[in-house]
């Protein structure tokens, strides 16, 4: 076909086709071909106006189409020699006419109308998109095809000629091919979405609207979304073709236009890597819309979270916000949507703004119309009841900190802003420290290097004071650094310092440091390399001994003999006195014989006789240890107090070695003869495996020795029940 050829049938109008000139065959969508040649129009208007009786029996709406289409003026006319004005109207109230048709298209009186505006309007010629818009929702129906074949599509050109295929073959339009046209013809696209425009529209008054329209609503949503999953890239056209209809869509009141838009957000989203202008504008349409369907709002929530989970927008922006703390209920949907969904996009966008929206209204900055109150009410309701995961307890801490100290550093902020500021934050960090113990601890320690001057100094102290942990971060004068930097201080003065000024405050105040804290603190400085130190430490952990279990106490206490050394440094022997001390109130030890041997076994080794100097360190630890009152607690040290007491006063200082520790084989190995047989096999096992351990210092060999001589001496003492127990002892040799 030449081009000049293909301009004129471009020109070509719809009354010059050949088949409107022969009556051998006749468009028909109830008939066939040869068979509609012979219907009059008498009663093809009958079966017209037969179909709209029916249809008004189901919708009363289609009473306005019975004068402009279905009367005797409308039989009588030609549409041919009919001014331009007269068939654009004609042609409006056709389109208007099959929108309000599409609902029924399946139903009999619905075809029976098609029928008689084929046959007397030529629908599929001049109305053939409105024709389409209508059967479109039903393309895998037997129905559609027989419409698809009444239209004039064999040009290449024409816009419907991707349809051909269902024309000649007869088979319904498979969903696969109708996405695929849909993502790559974005004309077809926007012909979708402007028809589902008008049709809400026309259906605007209609209260039965949202079942008449859940068929196209349900064909929108389920194209779109397939075409915008099966396009593997999505260019900015698309999503500039849709937006418009999502704009409506979010302000439509029919919940399944709603939903289908929510779908349509969510996988673009999915696909596309928006600008923050474009999802801040997105963004702010969905929240201001949520609660146009009261039942829908949980949907908008999920959409919204979708959306910033995808994009990542740095912020929402005020008026999105506000708009957002209006929806009632708001955290506990949110709550209810964090037990089965990742909330935390939405809130690493909700919660700076609520901090600062907390600061404002305080400042008496906050909109008109809004409870100021909302904002704490939220972050409170937000910390009960939402897990902060993906570090939003951090971000929630830090953003505390910094809006407290960037509105209490103001020039013009009053003494009882500040008190007000303080009244608002105080439950908010306590909530904070309870839930979440690490987040603020990790803030502050950010700061403690930015905190410098008297000014920054007191604000960091007015905010820490509404902190239950905040007197780790108070400030020594004599340091000029926080308590809890000051305890990891290279320099041991400074560790002295801080360790003394912890004991002051647990002995005056009831709160202002956290338990944990002060454990972690106590057990650390008693592993310090400073004497001074673990004697200053000890003294605390005497004032806050409740708080550890027993096995702690124990535990802790008899390291500090495990890693005392005499000979070196004489302060150890306060230490060491200290400790027995606090270890012999231990009134558990009296109920645990597994403790009390623990106790026994670790200590022995102080308790041997390793100088004949009663005034040298080792002696004067071992003298305190049996007067201590261990001796009492385990029938194996029973009676050493005495004996040691009778061997200083009757020996010369040079015997005391020899003398002491024979002594104290005899006395413990007649000890262990008399205890109760499973009694004595336990401690036997504990004092052999304290034996096989390597000896290094003085003290451990002698122990040794004298542990390895009452076994031996006790073996003949247990006669039949010998045997097992020597052999023990023998492996230990």
């Amino acid at each position: 076909m030449t081009s000049l050829a293909q301009q004129l049938q471009r020109l070509a109008l719809p009354q010059t086709d050949p088949s409107l000139l022969s009556r051998r065959e006749v468009a028909s969508l109830l008939f066939d071909p040869k068979e509609a040649a012979t219907i009059d129009r008498d009663t093809a208007f009958a079966i017209g106006c037969t179909g709209l009786e029916e249809l008004l029996g189901i919708d009363p709406a289609f009473e306005q189409f019975e004068a402009p289409l279905f009367s005797q003026l409308a039989k009588g006319l030609e549409r041919s020699v009919q001014t331009k004005a007269v068939n654009k109207q004609l042609d409006e109230n056709i389109s208007s006419f099959l929108l309000h048709l599409s609902p029924y298209f399946l139903l009999k009186p619905a075809q029976k109308c098609l029928e008689w505006l084929i046959h007397r309007f030529h629908i599929h010629l001049y109305n053939a998109d409105s024709l389409i818009a209508c059967v479109l929702p039903y393309h895998e129906t037997r129905v559609f095809v027989r419409v698809i074949q009444l239209l004039k599509i064999s040009n290449p050109k024409h816009k419907w000629f991707w349809l051909s295929p269902v024309k000649h073959s007869g088979v319904p339009l498979a969903r696969g091919t109708l996405v695929t046209h849909c993502y790559k013809d974005l004309g077809f696209m926007d012909f979708i979405c402007s028809l589902v425009t008008r049709s809400v529209k026309a259906f605007a008054e209609d209260p039965g609207s949202s079942t008449r329209l859940r068929v196209l609503l349900a064909f929108y949503a389920s194209t779109i979304v397939s075409a915008l999953v099966a396009a593997e890239n999505l260019s900015d056209n698309v999503v500039t073709k849709l937006f418009p209809y999502i704009q409506k869509g979010l302000k439509s009141s029919l919940p399944d236009y709603r939903a289908a838009t929510y779908m349509i957000i969510c996988q673009i989203s999915v696909k596309v890597t928006m600008e923050d202008t474009f999802v801040k504008s997105l963004a702010s349409q969905l929240i201001k819309t949520l609660t146009k369907v009261p039942s829908q709002v949980n949907d908008g929530l999920g959409c919204l979270i979708i959306l910033l989970q995808r994009q990542k927008p740095e912020n929402l922006g005020e008026k999105p916000f506000l708009h957002l703390c209006g929806v009632p209920d708001l955290i506990g949907l949110l709550h209810g949507i964090s037990e089965s969904y990742d909330v935390s996009p939405l809130l690493r966008c909700m919660l700076p703004h609520l901090v600062a929206s907390v600061v404002q209204h305080i400042a008496g900055e906050e909109a008109e119309g809004i409870d100021g109150q909302i904002y704490k009410n939220h972050l409170e309701e937000i910390l009960i009841k939402i897990p902060l995961t993906n570090n939003l307890d951090h971000l929630l801490a830090s953003h505390l900190f910094e809006e407290y100290i960037s509105y209490s550093s103001q020039e013009e902020t009053q003494a009882n802003g500040v008190a007000l500021l303080n009244e608002q934050f105080l439950p908010l960090i306590r909530l904070l420290e309870s839930k979440y113990p690490r987040a603020l601890d990790a803030v502050l320690e950010e700061h403690l290097k930015e905190i410098t001057g008297l000014k920054k100094q007191e604000l960091f102290h007015q905010f820490i004071s509404l902190s239950t942990s905040g007197g780790k971060y108070q400030f020594l004068e004599d340091s000029d650094t926080s308590l809890m930097l000051s305890l990891n201080h290279p320099l041991a003065p400074v560790r002295l310092l801080a360790v003394n000024h912890l004991k002051t405050f647990m002995k005056t105040s009831k709160e202002g440091i956290d338990e944990t804290f002060i454990k972690e603190a106590i057990l650390t400085r008693l592993g310090d390399d400073n004497v001074d130190v673990v004697l200053a430490t000890l003294s605390a952990f005497e004032i806050f001994q409740q708080h550890f279990g027993v096995e702690e106490t124990v535990s802790s206490l008899l390291n500090l003999f495990q890693r005392a050394d005499l000979s070196k440094n004489e302060g150890w022997f306060r230490v060491l006195e200290l400790a027995a001390n606090i270890l012999i109130k231990e009134e558990i030890l009296s109920k645990n014989d597994q403790l009390a041997n623990q106790v026994v076994v670790q200590l022995l080794p102080f308790m041997v006789i390793t100088s004949n100097d009663i005034e040298s360190p080792d002696m004067k630890i071992a003298i305190h240890l049996s007067k201590s009152g261990i001796c009492s607690l385990h029938p194996l040290l029973r009676g050493w107090k005495e004996a040691l007491e009778n061997v200083i006063k009757s020996r010369k200082s040079r015997e005391i070695i020899g003398v002491g520790n024979q002594k104290m084989v005899q006395l413990l190995g007649s000890n262990l003869s008399l205890g109760e047989r499973s009694t004595v096999l336990k401690l036997v096992e504990d004092l052999v495996c304290a034996g096989e351990k390597e000896s290094y210092s003085l003290k451990q060999k002698v122990a040794f020795h004298v542990t390895v001589s009452v076994l031996i001496s006790c073996c003949s003492s247990f006669q039949e029940t010998c045997f097992p127990f020597a052999l023990r002892v023998f492996s230990l040799l």
